[in-house]
Order: C-alpha cells, then structure tokens, then sequence
C-alpha cells in the first residue's frame, strides 16, 4: 500500500510524505512529482483529509466501552418500548465518551427504517449515532456488519448475509416508496457512508483494519478482484429515471471510497475499472452520462473514458504508424489531443445526433478530468504534473484548431437541433478551458 501520510505547505511550495509501504519511512516529494506519478494518490489524500463538520481526527477523545450498568439501564428501557427514554440516555452519555455496543447502534440504525415507530424517532435516532460516530470516531461501528462470521445469529439484519444486496435493497427502497420512507432509507444510507467516510479518514494509513474493507468479497491473495457485486448494488439508482440527485450523491459517496481502496492496492483496480465500464454500458445513455459527471474521482473518470475512446473509429488514424503507437499507450494530453480529438464516433445502436454528442461528451469530459488529476490549486497558485510534451499540447494551437473544424463539420451535419446546440456547448467549453490552462504556463 502506497499512500501520502502528510503534507507541508512553505513558501517555496508544497510537499508530500510519500509512503511506499506501512510501516515504512516516508520521503518527501514535490507536488510537482507527486502529480506526474502519483495523482490518484493525491487525489485520494486531499479527500481523506477534507474537513467534516463537528469531527476532526486530530481532535477525536479516547473513546471508552460503555459501562454495563449504562447498558442495563438502556436495555431496560428498550424491553419496555420506552425508545426515546432510551435515546436520551445513549445521547447523556456521549460527553463521557462512552460509546455504546454493537447491539445498541443496530437497534438505532433498526428505528431509522422501522415505519412502525414515528418519524421522530427516527431522526433522533440518527442524530445520536451521527453524535456518536463525531464523539468516539468509528470504533462503535467496527462490528455491525461482521459478514465473514460462521454464526449466522451475528448477522445484522438477520436475513442478510451479504452487505451489498443489502444496501441495494436500501437503495429500492429509497426509490420505489413514499415520500416518508424514502426519506427514512435516505436518512439510512446517509448514516453507512458517514461511518465509511470516517473510518477510512481514521485510518488511512492502515486500511487493512477499515471496516469497509472487511465486507469488499475475497478473491485469490489479499488483493480484492471480484467487484461485481458491489458495482451490481452501487448502480442500483441508475437504472431509475425519477431517482433523487441525494440518492445518487450517496452512492457515488460510498463507491469512492472503494476507488481510494483501489488506489491504495487493496482492490484490483484493472478489475474494478473493466467491471464498471461493463456494467454502465448497460444503462440508457442518458443514466451513463449522469453516472460520469456525478463520480466523485477525476481519476477513475479517465480510466473509464480511456476505454470508452478506444471504441471509436480510428480508420483513417490508423493508416499512421504513430497514431497505431499512441493507441496502445498509456493515457496522456498527446493522446487525448492527437488521438481522441481526431477520431470519429460510431453509431452502433445510438442515432447520429446521439453518437456524435455523446462522443463530444466523452472528449470534452476526458480533457478536463485529465487536467483536473494533473493540477493542484493552493490559494492562487496552481500546480500541474504535466510532461514536456503535455504542457505543448496546451499551449500550442492543436486543440484549439481541432476545435474549429468540429464546430463547422457539426454545423453541415442533419443532427436534431437540441442536440446540436449542447454539442456546440461542449466544444465551446473545450475551447475555454484550453485557454484558460495555457495561461499558468
């Protein structure tokens, strides 16, 4: 596992502590470097250390078990119905830092989607579990979900021995009922990818012990290389038209940090990358272009598009013997601006006017997610990780021409008028964040 385990800004710039294993001695980098080698690792660091409201791992109090006495007096209430008795308890005793067992935050996290209780208690219930996991970091929450057990009574729901199908049939419910309960799942999943987002923040440099990383389904060796079900369950908003924009931001939250595992080399991230590529060309089109511009990792976006290009037309590229080498080498700005831009969608199943927007989609999308893996903002300062050949790309005219002669080759095309304007749209972007790149050079 390689990672960044700290930065330091001064006045001659920024620097990273560069990890090539745990355990190991870091060395610090440049953000210069780190950015042409390792931008998904300076990716990953800048969201495992963006700040979370009433939390801070610097801050976080020892946490301790909660005496049994405070658990007999909660369980009392709970045998007789008394829930809100029992909230006010669980919620008294968090200024001592005691967190509660195992059996008390999966009866809280029970009463959140439990219709039978009234909403009220739902979110108070949330509220204390979102107090708890600020108060006592993640440690409350280590053994919910405990899926690689023999005993089958340890499951929590019982019923559900698989993690993934049970967030999918959260995700259903969000979608397919009424207003209140899918307020209640919503509420629901909004509690898991907290608890996820905390615990990889606490500790990440040392995913080993994630709780997230306990329920990703083994493969051969330590390495996780069979993402199909997880993908299966993080797609299950997609495949509705009327889902809420909170849904999806929810999902695409929680498979963001199966991509910083990925990253981290606990997850194949070949295998991840293939599977969902897979599994999004079975959307409708229009559900596939959300999912790319709701991911949260500029990154993985491009690993996504790289494959995505690659099934254009290139017939006229490839009569170039450099343009058959460009094809087969990794992605970079020369590929994007001498082999994307200069190849022609197909149509396969989509009508013209949908194949020639979608693949300006994909360009303009790819060019920009590029760039944003490749630079770092620091107050008014910008920092890139671009190859000598890269920086000419910008600030050279090729992007700039190519632009032109799509715009006028669109114009002379019989595509549908709408789409004709947002694909005008998109070139017009391209153009503007072409220019507005070549002025840091």
């Amino acid at each position: 596992m390689s990672y960044i385990s700290s930065r330091e800004i001064t006045e001659d710039g920024v620097s990273f502590l560069f990890c090539e294993s745990e355990g190991a001695e870091g060395v610090w980098k440049e953000v210069e470097e780190m950015l042409k080698l390792y931008p998904e690792l300076v990716e990953s660091y800048k969201k495992l250390n963006k700040r979370i409201k009433s939390f801070s791992v610097e801050k976080l109090k020892k946490p301790k078990a909660m005496p049994y006495t405070y658990i007999s007096l909660i369980e009392n209430c709970l045998d007789e119905n008394h829930n809100n008795a029992a909230l006010d308890l669980l919620e008294s005793f968090q200024s001592e830092y005691y967190y509660p067992p195992k059996d008390h935050i999966r009866k809280m996290m029970d009463f959140i989607t439990d219709l039978t209780l009234d909403k009220n208690t739902g979110s108070k219930s949330y509220k204390v579990l979102q107090h708890t996991l600020h108060a006592t970091g993640s440690i409350a929450f280590e053994a919910i979900w405990s899926f690689e057990e023999n005993d089958l009574e340890d499951f929590w729901p019982i019923g559900y021995d698989n993690f993934w199908m049970f967030i999918k049939a959260r995700f259903n419910s969000a979608m397919n009922t009424k207003d209140d309960q899918s307020e209640r799942m919503l509420m629901f999943l909004e509690q898991v990818v907290n608890i996820f987002e905390i615990d990889m923040q606490i500790k990440q440099e040392n995913f080993s012990s994630s709780i997230l990383i306990r329920i990703i389904p083994k493969s051969v060796g330590k390495l996780r290389g069979n993402p199909k079900v997880i993908i299966d369950s993080l797609l299950t908003p997609f495949y509705s038209e009327e889902v809420s924009m909170e849904t999806i931001r929810l999902s695409q939250r929680l498979f963001d940090q199966i991509i910083i595992l990925s990253y981290a080399g606990y997850i194949c991230n070949d295998s991840l990358t293939n599977e969902v590529y897979l599994q999004i060309n079975k959307l409708g089109s229009s559900m596939m272009t959300l999912f790319l511009q709701t991911l949260l990792s500029n990154k993985f976006r491009c690993q996504l598009l790289n494959i995505a290009l690659l099934d254009s037309d290139f017939k006229e590229l490839k009569k170039k013997p450099v343009m058959k080498k460009l094809i087969r080498s990794p992605l970079s700005l020369e590929k994007i601006a001498k082999l994307y831009f200069y190849s022609m969608p197909y149509c396969r199943n989509l009508t013209e006017s949908d194949a020639i927007w979608r693949h300006m989609f994909f360009l303009n999308s790819i060019l920009q997610s590029y760039i944003n893996t490749k630079t770092l903002s620091q107050g008014k300062i910008i920092y890139h990780g671009f190859e000598e050949e890269e920086i000419e790309m910008i600030t050279g005219d090729l992007i700039i021409t190519r632009v032109k002669e799509l715009k006028k080759w669109i114009k002379k095309k019989k595509i549908e008028k709408d789409l004709k304007t947002r694909t005008e749209f998109l070139l017009d972007m391209i153009d503007t964040d072409v220019k507005e790149m070549s002025s840091i050079f």
